[in-house]
């Protein structure tokens, strides 16, 4: 593999990139190697910065990217390390991309009806038929509609972050209980949270930042969510497709959206953008249709809804 790096526009160089692993990277500071990967985001080294120490490693296999002007993008997990040998020139400007991990617990699908080879919306169980989705899970062992259809559970949160009770008549977020993520609520008055605001894929949390286009759009949503400090936090982002299709509920069919309207009402039952980017062409990015259920990739110029998300306590 070939790649281009430089220090200033114009003056470049190929260097081999062979992946040997454990080879040590000289050139970049030592907070790449111990900092979380949320605070190494569009950060600029230099070479004349400390460098790494021997014991430590910096991954980074194939997801390795050099783009024209020079920016090294690395797609971090929870650590980056940078299998060699590799040289940066001084003044080189590395970027590492925040990565969120899907490690939440999972909702189940709200399906709380079984099926055979003619009917639908059948009670539970079809002897025919066994082994059923409605026949397990939380839909059948918390399947109470007083917090969330079936095994959905849902607290109503204030502007301030208040707990409201799920009669409340207006509410600005929603806690979800079982997967422990808060998600903002789109409302039908025209603002940053308006149910009709849609954007091009990038920005703000977007993963990945260095392949394909990136656009600024939703950097409204994310970053005036965050300063008016949104029910209470200032940690807002764009949601993974697993943390996005946790709120799918798939006993609903259009018209209606697959969500519970209950706690998410002024959804469009339609596409919402996800923080990834395809892994098939870097001209696309992943998304979860709100009007089926499914996931899939759209392009990236396409203008998609977004629906916050945070994560922790």
């Amino acid at each position: 593999m070939m790649i281009q790096v430089s220090k200033k526009p114009g003056k470049r160089r190929l260097v081999s990139l062979v992946f040997l692993s454990g080879f040590t990277v000289q050139g970049l500071a030592a907070e790449i190697c111990s900092g979380a990967p949320g605070d190494l985001h569009d950060v600029t080294y230099s070479a004349a910065q400390t460098t790494c120490t021997s014991d430590t490693t910096i991954e980074a296999g194939p997801n390795v990217v050099v783009i024209a002007d020079a920016w090294l993008s690395l797609f971090a997990a929870s650590h980056v390390t940078l299998t060699g040998p590799f040289t940066i020139e001084e003044q080189a400007r590395l970027r590492i991309a925040p990565h969120y991990s899907a490690l939440i617990t999972m909702n189940d699908t709200g399906i709380v009806a079984c099926a055979d080879e003619d009917n639908s919306g059948l009670a539970c169980p079809v002897v025919a038929f066994p082994g059923q989705d409605a026949e397990s899970g939380r839909d059948v062992t918390r399947g109470n509609d007083a917090d969330g259809h079936a095994g959905f559970s849902f607290t109503k949160l204030s502007m301030a972050g208040g707990l409201l009770p799920a009669n409340a008549t207006n509410w600005s977020c929603v806690r979800d209980n079982v997967t422990g993520l808060t998600w903002e609520v789109k409302t039908d008055v025209a603002g940053i949270h308006f149910k009709g605001n849609t954007y091009r894929w990038g920005g703000e949390t977007a993963q990945g930042n260095g392949f394909g286009a990136y656009y600024a759009d939703w950097n409204s949503l994310v970053n005036g969510s965050n300063a008016e400090q949104l029910c209470g936090f200032s940690d807002w982002r764009v949601p993974t497709v697993v943390e996005l299709q946790s709120l799918v509920s798939y006993n609903r069919l259009a018209p209606d959206p697959v969500i519970d309207t209950d706690y998410f009402p002024n959804t469009i039952n339609t596409h919402f953008w996800s923080a990834l980017p395809s892994a098939a062409a870097s001209t696309n990015a992943s998304n979860v249709d709100f009007g089926m259920g499914f996931v899939g990739a759209l392009p990236r110029n396409l203008t998609v809804f977004v629906r916050l998300v945070r994560s922790g306590k």
